[in-house]
């Protein structure tokens, strides 16, 4: 995920992650392209007070 100003004004207001912008790559580097980003936006939104960011913490203590 990358964040820069401006980004993000294209999604719903229900998943919009502020100005967040997430991608995926395939082993060899190569960006994925056209992939549904969907469940990405979906998990990092409970996260809007917090910058939309998970910590190493919460990660932990989710396993």
């Amino acid at each position: 995920m990358e964040k820069r100003t401006g980004w993000g004004g294209e999604y719903a207001a229900d998943i919009r992650n502020g100005e967040w912008e997430y991608a995926r790559f395939l082993a060899d580097g190569k960006r994925f392209e056209n992939p549904d980003m969907k469940a990405c936006f979906e998990c990092h939104k409970r996260l809007e007070g917090v910058d939309f960011l998970f910590s190493t913490d919460r990660v932990k203590a989710k396993q």
